[in-house]
């Protein structure tokens, strides 16, 4: 009865009572799901948080590949640190070969792959648009990782 009640206040936008329902049918995942769809990022996190953990990590993520869609990559950034996954941050700027961004990034939360990232930045080289300033924040970053 209460999944029922909720599905139609969904319809009618009214979400805040639509959740209300969801969470009173043990259903709170549906909750999460109508606040990502609405991107509504902080209710989703809120009704995850209290009513079913688990989802939280899902919902960072979710957001984290909304913001990447936008190429919004700070955002992105921090929803994949939210999610406890800086990988995916990494590899997000290594896909959009922001490879400074990439260093940066592992040399903070990532540090045994600063080596991996500093052989694929270097690999690129001038040839893949590395402009000078880029050519030292790379070598700073060999020698803040004493691999000279």
């Amino acid at each position: 009865m209460h999944l029922k009640y909720a599905l139609h206040l969904e319809d009618e936008n009214r979400l805040k009572e639509a959740e209300e329902e969801f969470i009173k049918a043990n259903k709170p995942q549906e909750a999460i799901n109508m606040y990502e769809h609405k991107q509504d990022w902080h209710s989703a996190l809120q009704v995850a948080r209290q009513f079913h953990p688990e989802s939280v990590s899902k919902v960072f993520m979710n957001q984290a590949k909304f913001h990447l869609e936008r190429r919004d990559y700070g955002k992105a950034e921090q929803c994949y640190l939210n999610a406890k996954d800086p990988e995916r941050a990494i590899q997000m700027y290594l896909d959009a070969k922001l490879y400074g961004e990439a260093l940066r990034v592992a040399n903070k939360h990532v540090p045994h792959m600063v080596h991996q990232i500093n052989e694929i930045y270097s690999r690129g080289g001038v040839s893949q648009g590395q402009n000078g300033d880029e050519i030292l924040r790379s070598a700073k970053m060999w020698e803040d990782s004493r691999d000279y």
